[in-house]
């Protein structure tokens, strides 16, 4: 079962929509100091195709490509690691600023503005993975965005464990000095018997 969560952000800019895949293997962040200016995203399809999808917003902030940064988010594998969570702040008309979260607790960002301006939106989950995105932009800026989830089954939960990496064995505590037993004195034939002098 796929559920789509509402978009945050505003209504400006055209709505566009990537639809349901079967993973998310690699984000593209485009932003300045102040604004997330796109987003493309690299999806995994049933067969386990890896496929981008388009551009949405632009590659640079009104156009000043030194003012811009693109930053890229790759996961292993869709059953290594899910995208689980999306954090952000808005304002005006556009997305201020991204943070990505994974089912491992890997986080990624805050991209964008680092201040935390704006109206925060947060979309945590923690028994579902996202599968795709929508939104809405326009040709200067990311203007909202959302996202199609599903659930992350107990079989995917066990394979995802299978895959992290092994913590490797601690070394043994080497065993504590045990007390070795008092040795006997004896005075031999000097010795008296209890009560002598």
């Amino acid at each position: 079962m796929t559920v789509k969560l509402p978009a945050h952000g505003s209504k400006r800019g055209s709505v566009w929509n990537d639809g349901v895949h079967e993973g998310v293997k690699r984000l593209e962040i485009i932003h300045d100091d102040e604004w997330v200016c796109g987003v493309r995203i690299e999806y995994i399809d049933k067969n386990g195709k890896a496929e981008w999808g388009l551009i949405h917003g632009q590659q640079t902030r009104h156009g000043y490509s030194d003012h811009s940064i693109k930053q890229a988010i790759e996961f292993p594998s869709p059953c290594s690691d899910f995208l689980t969570s999306i954090h952000g702040y808005t304002e005006y008309s556009s997305i201020k600023s991204l943070t990505f979260e994974t089912i491992s607790g890997r986080t990624y960002g805050p991209y964008g503005d680092q201040e935390g301006k704006g109206t925060k939106f947060s979309i945590p989950l923690r028994a579902a993975k996202i599968v795709g995105f929508h939104g809405r932009s326009d040709e200067h800026s990311l203007n909202a965005i959302g996202v199609y989830v599903q659930p992350i089954t107990k079989s995917m939960r066990q394979l995802h464990l299978q895959l992290q990496p092994q913590p490797e064995p601690e070394p043994e505590p080497e065993p504590e000095p045990q007390p070795q037993p008092e040795e006997c004195f004896s005075l031999g034939e000097y010795g008296l018997e209890d009560g002598e002098y």
